[in-house]
């Protein structure tokens, strides 16, 4: 129990007893998206890009779970997020602009808790 605990297979079985069956790493999610990024989104980390992503396209956060290296998902969520990934041009800028909206606010924040 102790190895399994180390590994942290104790906490995934949680989650996906939870209710959170489908994962993938924030490293395979991003490399999945890239290239359909502008560059100054293609220097984001992998998991603030999946944070940025979800709150762009108005995921609950009840939907996802992030882990240390992978984001869980609740058992069809993965597959919408990637039919909106993949569904067309004019929604796909529309989509990367609230990214970097939400980026822009993210940084503002931390500016303004910085001055504090």
């Amino acid at each position: 129990l102790n190895q399994l605990t180390s590994l942290g297979m104790v906490t995934a079985l949680e989650l996906m007893q939870a209710g959170f069956p489908s994962r993938i790493a924030f490293k395979d999610l991003y490399d999945m998206y890239s290239s359909m990024l502008p560059d100054k989104l293609k220097s984001l980390h992998p998991r603030m890009f999946c944070s940025a992503l979800f709150r762009a396209i108005g995921m609950s956060p009840n939907d996802y779970r992030f882990g240390v290296t992978k984001i869980f998902f609740r058992p069809g969520k993965f597959a919408e997020v990637d039919l909106l990934m993949k569904s067309g041009p004019q929604h796909l800028d529309e989509m990367i602009s609230r990214v970097e909206k939400w980026v822009l606010r993210q940084c503002w924040r931390r500016v303004q808790f910085a001055v504090l």
